[in-house]
Parts: structure tokens; sequence; C-alpha cells
């Protein structure tokens, strides 16, 4: 029985004038309306209330308020850096940049150092060659006199004497790691 009442209603309800219903307003059409009215109300006031003196001065008043602070600060920073020194960005480029002048004056002379000393060397060598050399000659005299004495020896020459200061000079030519 139940049954038959919820449908006798349903139809009863389908039988009613469309004046009879109510309608139900949409929440979103309303709210951006609300919200565009608003929009362009505050806009309005806000354009009025920047275009007045009051405005202008209380804009300059937080102005001066900003830069007073930013010049107490300043003055403070100054103060303690006065009283605290250290470094700041510019001093530590500074000193990065004179270690690097020193790092590049040692790197020079280092070169130059490397450079002379691959001189002197070879003008080293250049002179035991030369010593060398030398020493080769003065022997290859020794020879020939040795055998021109022999010859002369040979031919019952008499050989003149030596004096006491070419026995004095006389240097020891074998003799070369001295």
């Amino acid at each position: 029985m139940n049954k038959k009442k919820n449908k006798n209603n349903v139809n009863s309800n389908s039988n009613l004038n469309h004046d009879d219903v109510s309608i139900i307003p949409d929440v979103v059409e309303l709210w951006k309306n609300m919200y565009f009215q608003s929009e362009e109300m505050w806009g309005k006031v806000v354009k009025e209330y920047i275009t007045t003196s009051s405005f202008l001065n209380s804009i300059e008043k937080t102005r001066n308020q900003l830069l007073a602070t930013y010049q107490m600060n300043n003055e403070t920073l100054d103060k303690l850096v006065e009283n605290n020194p250290f470094a700041s960005k510019k001093d530590i480029a500074g000193i990065a940049e004179l270690v690097i002048s020193v790092e590049d004056k040692v790197d020079n002379l280092d070169y130059q150092l490397l450079t002379q000393m691959q001189s002197m060397a070879a003008s080293i060598m250049k002179l035991v060659d030369f010593q060398l050399q030398i020493v080769d000659d003065i022997n290859s005299i020794k020879t020939k006199v040795d055998e021109l004495l022999i010859k002369v020896d040979h031919n019952d020459v008499p050989r003149p004497k030596r004096t006491q200061v070419q026995k004095k000079n006389k240097v020891n030519i074998t003799d070369t790691n001295s």
C-alpha cells in the first residue's frame, strides 16, 4: 500500500504547474557578478584615493622612513666594520689578484732559472768537450815528441837538457780527472 501512495505522490507532483516550481539561483553566476561589481567599485575607490594629496603625503612619509632606516643601517654597518674589521669581497679580490701576480712572478723566475741552468749546463758540456779535445791534442803532441825523441836518440844526436823551470812546469798530462 505504501508503494501506491508513493506512486500517487509522484503523479501528483507531475501534475503541478510550472509556476508553482521554485527556481534555484545559479550560485556561480551570482558570485561572478558580485566579484566584478566589487572589483569595479574598489577600483574606483583606489583610483580616487591615489589621486589625493593625503595618499601622496603618506607615500612620501613612507619613503622617507625607509630611506632613514636604510641610512641608519648603513651607518651602523660602517661603525661595525670600523670597530671590528673583517675582509670584504673587494679586499679578498685584491689579495687574490696579488697572490696571482706573485705566482706569475715565481713562475717567470722559475722559467728563467731553468733556462739559465740549461744554458750553463750546455756551456759546461762544451767546455768539457773542449778540454777533452785539448787533452787529446796534448797527448797526440806528446806522442809525436816522444817519437821524435826516439828518432833523435837513434841518430845519436845530443838532446838539449831541460832547465829547472821546464822541469817545474812539467804537467802530468795523462791524469785528466783532477
